[in-house]
């Protein structure tokens, strides 16, 4: 599992600088000089090592020589070879190559902050969740993939591998991301854009609609909760133990829990879960439990997310 080996408040912070020292290397205006043009180039290899090696020593369990962010970056790379050392092909109109793979640069660290800004695994301090990630549902993925996709909405396009791999969601052949969007395009909820090897999507419009019905549905309809009563008190005694081994919660929360499933044979399941997401804002008030366990808990329950606000 990916994670952070400084703060996030730090490494975002360190990677805004990044994003400020692009900026002042693209100009716009053609190089008055060779030497001038060669400068620029210099200064751009030594800022993308400088990244390189930043993003390199910022995560543990994560090679970034193979690994997904690396080639995020390397993707956007110069290969400075490419560019011809004849000054009078940049004066002919050489220049706007370079300036465009700076604006790649530019795009490819603010998507790599952008999707580590919606990344639970990055954010959450709660490794157990990702467990029972391990067992999610090809259905399930494809939701998560959405509503993370949904909190980014923008024009960018996000490299699907990325964002399921922060976000606690193994991918166990190089093929299962091209077929999860082949399923999500059949359903028009996405659209692809393939640079290199980097399979990278955003939502349609209609994807938009689909999570935002997604949240509508969260807020009144139950029925995802599980038929299975064993299955769901094995589920909801297994986050609790990891919970309890983690620290998080206290006795407070494990009494209301059991209270829970005393009721689910009384309830239907939408009182059920009207309960249950009740039972989560009084252990929020009382600071019993935090927003992040909360959310993790109901999403893991009741198979739907839980919206706060």
């Amino acid at each position: 599992m990916i994670k952070l080996t400084t703060t996030w408040e730090d490494f975002n912070s360190k990677m805004l600088e990044f994003i400020e020292e692009l900026d002042q290397l693209i100009v716009k205006e053609i190089p008055d000089s060779k030497v001038e043009y060669d400068e620029i180039k210099s200064k751009l290899d030594i800022w993308r090592k400088h990244v390189m090696a930043y993003l390199k020593n910022s995560f543990m369990g994560f090679d970034f020589y193979s690994g997904l962010l690396y080639d995020d970056i390397k993707i956007y790379s110069l290969e400075f070879s490419s560019f011809s050392e004849d000054f009078a092909r940049v004066q002919i109109g050489h220049y706007p190559e370079l300036l465009q793979w700076m604006n790649f640069l530019h795009s490819g660290i603010v998507r790599i902050l952008d999707m580590l800004r919606v990344s639970d695994v990055i954010h959450e301090n709660l490794d157990f969740f990702f467990n029972i990630r391990n067992d999610y549902s090809t259905e399930e993925i494809l939701n998560l993939t959405l509503i993370k996709l949904y909190n980014l909405y923008n024009s960018r396009f996000y490299p699907i591998d990325i964002l399921l791999i922060t976000n606690g969601i193994n991918i166990n052949a190089e093929r299962e991301c091209q077929e999860y969007i082949d399923v999500l395009k059949e359903r028009n909820l996405v659209n692809q854009f393939t640079i290199v090897k980097q399979k990278s999507i955003r939502l349609t419009i209609k994807g938009k609609m689909y999570v935002e019905n997604l949240r509508k549905k969260s807020a009144s309809d139950y029925s995802s909760v599980s038929n299975d009563k064993d299955q769901l008190f094995e589920k909801l005694d297994e986050i609790l133990d990891q919970a309890q081994k983690a620290n998080l919660g206290n006795e407070i929360l494990f009494e209301e829990m059991e209270e829970l499933k005393f009721a689910y044979d009384k309830l239907n399941k939408k009182n059920w879960g009207q309960l249950f997401k009740g039972k989560l804002f009084d252990l929020l008030i009382k600071q019993v439990i935090n927003e992040d366990l909360a959310k993790r808990i109901f999403e893991e329950v009741v198979n739907m997310p839980l919206y706060l606000k």
